[in-house]
């Protein structure tokens, strides 16, 4: 952790041949079993239900891009039609996956995440909580969903990635046991400010 793109060789070399350095992203990793357990029994609000399929679905794409829209960090730079093919080409490219989501007293989705499975792990990925429904515990309760499933299948380990700037994130992360495991940088080629 505190990995500095310009002291790298390779990197500065990059900077100095006009790339720019993306956002700093932050891995962390638990053990599956200690986050849930952490979690404890965190309760969803009203007639929310939380879901967990292995299936992708339209509904939970069009979520899925909904808050990307909103997130210029993830969103730019990407086609409308291209976007849906980058899509669900990466949301489910793991040998297999998970997705869950929450739904409010209406049906409709307001958190949701995604577990990549591969021997042994799970990546969680695309944790999101609707704005309007942030603070309520939602994001630990898919999360909690998320690693409970893949711990019946035989997945102990969790991994996550973490933008630098999503504080609230790393703060729930840390809270249930999830470590710091590194940090990285992507540098884009040719690209402007």
């Amino acid at each position: 952790v505190g990995f500095d793109v310009a002291r790298d060789p390779v990197g500065a070399l990059l900077l100095d041949g006009g790339a720019r350095a993306a956002e700093r992203c932050l891995t962390m990793t638990a053990d599956a079993a200690a986050v849930v357990a952490a979690a404890g029994a965190a309760q969803l609000p009203g007639s929310f239900a939380v879901e967990v399929g292995e299936g992708l679905t339209e509904e939970w794409l069009r979520a899925h891009r909904g808050y990307r829209d909103s997130d210029r960090a993830t969103a730019s730079g990407t086609g409308e039609d291209s976007w849906w093919a980058t899509a669900r080409a990466v949301l489910t490219g793991s040998p297999a996956q998970l997705f869950a989501s929450i739904r409010d007293g209406e049906g409709g989705i307001v958190a949701l995440g995604r577990g990549g499975l591969t021997p042994g792990w799970v990546g969680l990925a695309s944790i999101w909580v609707d704005p309007g429904h942030r603070r309520q515990g939602l994001g630990q309760v898919v999360t909690r969903a998320l690693l409970s499933e893949s711990l019946t299948r035989g997945h102990a380990l969790a991994h996550l990635q973490v933008l630098s700037h999503n504080a609230p994130a790393q703060q729930l992360y840390r809270a249930l046991g999830v470590d710091p495991h590194h940090e990285y940088v992507n540098v884009l080629e040719g690209a402007t400010s």
